[in-house]
């Protein structure tokens, strides 16, 4: 039963998610999250090269 309420949790968290991008500081804050993930998967990528 619980594994069937998981996917309307998700489907509430991706529509929050989504009003809070519409807003101008949820896109910044979005902004910043995923250039900060992206440098930090610049510098893992780095690192294994090395």
């Amino acid at each position: 039963m619980r594994t069937a309420e998981r996917p309307k949790n998700t489907t509430v968290i991706i529509s929050v998610s989504a009003r809070g991008t519409l807003n101008p500081s949820g896109i910044v804050s979005f902004v910043i999250l995923f250039f900060l993930l992206m440098v930090c998967t610049q510098l893992f990528s780095f690192t294994f090269e090395i």
